[in-house]
């Protein structure tokens, strides 16, 4: 029998192939204020998840998952873990406020005289279809990003669900514009690696769209505290990057649009076929990207259309501009001198990508006012 910790899916499944089927392998689950075990889960060989179950509540407990309004959490979705039942304490010797905190009235009393009451896990969990719970993490590990509320612990169990993934950690980190993305660290199950593209795929299948991480870390294993407990603080934050590789631009507006996805983004690396929603992009941060176009391009665009054509590619010929002016590259050699777009370089407020590619770019559709030849 195993309990007190999470127990990680690539552990149980070794345990499970040196013990054997003769050995009968018990995940528990339980809090002290609730008589130590409130839930037992049976393993079984082949276990096809991405996290360990806790299994039902044993006779006389009760287990009951309840969002932040105190009702009942539908089967998948994920809520806090309330304890209930017989061997439910009455509270914390001399401490009358953590009593009033953690131990809450039923709302579902099944006494016509009422005083049931519940206990607060803290622990984020989610009912199974099956009838099995599982415990994905810790209530206050959620984080808010683009006002989604988010369970980092819900993501780390569909990534690890994933057939070439064998166990995966996910938190939220500064994405260097004061704000906050989702970051994935993933230990696959051989080598190579999985793609990213299959990854987001996977994931884009079973949760919302700000619920897939924007930057993905391949880690041979995750670092671990003497306890065993994945150890967070050692995870380092992977440097802004797009994807499995990168496909070159071939004109002066794909090289500038990369450039715009990179700035608006905070990447770098990104390539002509890499989606803006893939890469971490949201409605906010397309509104800057079609004003970005706008300034750089002088073309109009809704913002429609950046979810139809979502890559430098597609928004390049989504511009309508002639294919000469895409193509056309000149040589400056004007009277303007350094004040010649075709002789910019790199900003502080911007991308040295976006500042070349507008010098070649207004360069080949000016050129009776650059006089190139």
């Amino acid at each position: 029998m195993v309990g007190s910790e999470p127990v990680p899916v690539a552990a149980l499944e070794t345990w499970i192939a040196i013990a054997g089927p003769r050995v009968r392998t018990l995940n528990a689950y339980g809090l002290t204020e609730a008589t130590i075990t409130s839930s037992l889960w049976e393993a079984t060989p082949g276990l096809n998840a991405g996290r360990v179950p806790i299994g039902q509540p044993l006779g006389g407990a009760q287990m009951l998952v309840l969002d932040r309004y105190g009702n009942p959490a539908p089967v998948g979705v994920v809520g806090e873990l309330h304890l209930g039942g017989a061997g439910l304490a009455d509270g914390y010797l001399g401490l009358p406020a953590l009593t009033a905190e953690r131990f809450v009235p039923h709302p579902f009393p099944r006494s016509a005289r009422g005083g049931e009451r519940l206990l607060r896990t803290g622990d984020a969990a989610r009912r199974l279809p099956g009838g099995d719970f599982e415990v994905l993490g810790r209530v206050d590990r959620q984080v808010k990003i683009r006002g989604f509320r988010i369970e980092p612990g819900e993501v780390e169990a569909a990534l690890a669900s994933h057939p070439d993934v064998r166990e995966a950690a996910v938190e939220a980190r500064e994405d260097g514009r004061g704000g906050l993305r989702l970051v994935a660290w993933v230990v696959p199950r051989g080598d190579p690696p999985p793609p990213l593209s299959d990854l987001r795929s996977h994931l884009q299948g079973m949760l919302p769209a700000a619920m897939v991480p924007a930057a993905y870390c391949f880690l041979p294993v995750l670092p671990r505290t003497p306890s065993g407990k994945v150890d967070r603080r050692a995870l380092l934050t992977p440097e802004g990057g797009a994807g499995d590789h990168v496909a070159a631009s071939r004109t002066p507006v794909e090289e500038l649009l990369v450039g715009i996805w990179e700035e608006v983004l905070g990447i770098e690396g990104v390539g002509i076929g890499d989606d803006f929603f893939a890469l971490g992009g949201h409605s906010l941060a397309a509104t800057r990207l079609i004003s970005q176009v706008r300034d750089a391009l002088g073309v109009e665009l809704p913002l429609r259309k950046v979810f139809e054509a979502p890559t430098p590619a597609a928004l390049a010929a989504a511009c309508g501009l002639p294919e000469r002016a895409q193509r056309r590259r000149r040589s400056c050699r004007c009277r303007l001198g350094s004040s010649c777009p075709s002789r910019l370089r790199s900003s502080a407020s911007g991308s040295s990508t976006i500042w070349r590619a507008r010098a070649r770019f207004t360069t080949s559709r000016r050129p009776s006012s650059c006089g190139a030849g």
